[in-house]
């Protein structure tokens, strides 16, 4: 669902004061571009400390992700290479059938068998047809490793060429775990980059507003602003950027006026000031 309350259309003043908007009530509206970015570029700007802190934050999210993942596959090979070399076969009793339902139907059989003479549990994950076929009490084979105390077994034979799609399964898992990191954190620190790019180098310019538009998404609303800016050499360019509720009302139905900073080399690549949050300009 979306809503626009209002569209209208006018070029800004390349100037620092934008030229006042007559409204309903007879108030008028006025823009000042804040004076820290007037006058010579590059700006000295530099990140800001709850920027740091996230990109140390996500950097150690990424590097543990990774170890953690090294240390439990290291630990699981390690097992199969024990179980392969001395393991033993016990045979195990089916006590239990089980089904799960959600978004996917999971199908389970539960089992016992005895390893150093302890009563012990196990688990498995099964295919409909094998879950159908099965019953209570059929037997199953177990690769046990005797001294583990109950702790270590595979159902089935252990073999080298199970060990070596476990390992090809544990290669799939990093990549996936530490490459979504990876992703993220790519994608932040090339929007932190551009924010103290922009500070630095970008162009500031008056920016109007012209359009405000409500997205649902379940119970979830973004709010979102059209605005339009004149840069140099009287080019209109306009962008739509999500804003806080706040913002949005402000802008809305308020004064439509905001400082913009674009990229001088690409005139419709820009962003409202007050959205420069990652980086800040020094002495501020």
């Amino acid at each position: 669902m979306s809503r626009v309350l209002f569209q209208q259309s006018q070029n800004t003043d390349p100037v620092s004061v934008a030229p006042t908007q007559q409204v309903a009530a007879g108030e008028q509206h006025t823009h000042a571009i804040e004076p820290e970015l007037l006058g010579v570029r590059p700006r000295t700007a530099r990140w800001t400390e709850k920027t740091v802190a996230m990109r140390r934050l996500l950097w150690n999210l990424m590097v543990g992700t990774a170890l953690i993942l090294l240390f439990f596959a290291r630990n699981d090979l390690a097992t199969w290479d024990a179980l392969i070399a001395h393991g033993v076969p016990v045979t195990a009793s089916v006590y239990e059938k089980d089904v799960s339902r959600g978004k996917t139907t999971s199908y389970h059989l539960r089992y016992t068998f005895y390893g150093d003479g302890l009563l012990c549990y196990g688990t498995d994950s099964v295919s409909s047809a094998a879950f159908e076929s099965a019953n209570i009490g059929d037997t199953i084979p177990v690769t046990y490793l005797p001294g583990s105390k109950g702790e270590k077994w595979q159902q089935g034979t252990a073999t080298v060429s199970r060990r070596d799609d476990r390992f090809y399964q544990w290669i799939f898992a990093g990549f996936f775990g530490v490459g979504a990191f990876a992703i993220g954190l790519a994608l932040f620190e090339n929007e932190m980059r551009e924010q103290l790019r922009l500070l630095q180098h970008g162009r500031p310019a008056i920016g109007r507003v012209v359009s405000g538009n409500i997205t649902t998404h379940k119970s979830t609303k973004t709010y979102w602003v059209r605005y339009e800016y004149t840069a140099y050499q009287n080019i209109v360019c306009a962008d739509s950027v999500p804003v806080p509720q706040a913002a949005y009302e402000q802008y809305t139905l308020g004064n439509p006026y905001l400082t913009v900073v674009y990229d001088e080399a690409q005139y419709n690549k820009s962003k409202p000031y007050f959205q420069l949050t990652a980086a800040e300009l020094a002495g501020r």
